[in-house]
């Protein structure tokens, strides 16, 4: 296993245990953020030291404070995953509007990043195949229609689509904008796999956004109010 020290504090959203976020945001504003997908095939062991997927994300938030950082030691350990079903994939952005997603498939990091990056967006399928469906889209280079489906490559259509038409008049409409492209996004109609929560990260505000399935009520953490000082204890929001 790896070990490490953290550089930065940060603050995340956890299904599971500590140290093993969906998504959050480091002091330096780095966010890192991850999905499933089902695609993703880890590299065999070796003398590599190794994290869990969710642990590798924690990783990247406890060390780097830019997306070039990340991608200048993407390789550096080894994830492996919890059950040979179980695979995530990756985006991460800064405050500078830096973005990349990464992919591991059939042991191979695949980093999207500037140019091979044409839409900051994810959902769960591959990048390289979600960009692919895009341009079969109206508006994007194709002639078909969007779609309200709850596939994954019709909800990363309608994330491109809200990010084209992004231009927000101030600061808090582009929050509630935001909010309302998670919501073309979001699964609600699904028995078992639900949208349980939504997060906006607003990284040069320092701020966070959130709200959850069982609460809709927009809830908000300011980053700038919280020690990081080792001298602090975690703290857990349930």
């Amino acid at each position: 296993p790896a070990r490490w020290k953290a550089r930065f504090g940060s603050v995340t959203f956890n299904q599971y245990a500590v140290d093993w976020p969906w998504a959050g945001m480091n002091e330096l504003g780095l966010v890192g953020a991850g999905l499933m997908m089902r695609w993703a095939e880890y590299s065999e062991p070796g003398q590599q030291p190794s994290v869990f997927i969710l642990q590798w994300l924690q990783y990247q938030l406890d060390r780097f404070s830019s997306v070039s950082e990340v991608i200048a030691h993407v390789s550096e350990i080894r994830i492996r995953p919890v059950s040979p079903k179980s695979g995530v994939h990756y985006f991460f952005c800064d405050r500078s509007g830096d973005a990349a997603v990464v992919d591991i498939i059939d042991g191979k990091i695949n980093v999207y990043h500037g140019d091979s990056l044409p839409v900051q967006v994810m959902a769960n399928d591959p990048y390289a195949s979600s960009l692919v469906y895009l341009k079969r889209i109206k508006g994007f280079g194709g002639t078909l229609p969007i779609s309200y489906s709850n596939l994954s490559n019709d909800r990363f259509v309608r994330a491109a689509d809200g990010i084209r038409k992004f231009s927000p008049k101030n600061f808090p409409e582009a929050i509630d904008t935001a909010f309302d492209v998670l919501d073309t996004m979001a699964m609600k109609s699904h028995p078992r796999i639900s949208t349980q929560w939504q997060i906006v990260f607003a990284l040069k505000e320092n701020q966070i956004y959130y709200r959850t399935r069982s609460d809709s009520t927009r809830r908000d953490i300011d980053m700038g109010m919280l020690d990081f000082s080792c001298s602090d204890s975690i703290r857990i929001r349930e």
